[in-house]
């Protein structure tokens, strides 16, 4: 029997036949995200004749491109690392009067859409929000947005 990570508590056996068809489901969402939000795996897939509506079993898999090194290039960006070719930034501004003001507003918008490209390759669309606005987890929930930017940081 194959055990299901579904939970840490407590194992769950499934049955080969589940295994395969939770298996297969898992398959082409992957692929099915791949093609639909990352320009570099559409492109590879496209090459190869390879749209997710093909994936319909298990040894659709064949029919996938192997990707090599060399097809990456430099350098890695977080587009296509991550998953994604493009994502929406929201940036609290503690100086309300800079919402006010809607040419320094988009200036600013843009140059951090800018700084953010130059390291990820990707160009974010920037909105810019009064201090406080955006939901904070509370307590064990799960890190801020920023405790996550600094977590990378130190690494």
């Amino acid at each position: 029997m194959i055990v299901s990570s579904s939970t840490k508590r407590r194992k769950r056996f499934l049955r080969k036949d589940k295994l395969k068809a939770l298996q297969l489901e898992r398959l082409q969402a992957i692929v099915g995200r791949a093609y639909s939000h990352n320009q570099f795996y559409r492109n590879l897939y496209d090459e190869a004749g390879v749209k997710p509506s093909d994936i319909k079993s298990l040894e659709d898999i064949q029919k996938l491109p192997f990707l090599e090194k060399k097809q990456c290039g430099q350098p890695i960006h977080m587009g296509w690392h991550y998953g994604l070719d493009t994502f929406d930034l929201k940036v609290e501004m503690k100086d309300a009067s800079v919402l006010n003001n809607a040419e320094r507003t988009n200036t600013l918008s843009h140059q951090m859409a800018e700084s953010v490209k130059a390291v990820t390759g990707n160009t974010p669309k920037v909105e810019l929000v009064p201090a406080d606005s955006l939901p904070r987890a509370s307590g064990a929930e799960s890190k801020t947005a920023s405790a996550r930017v600094e977590d990378r940081r130190k690494k």
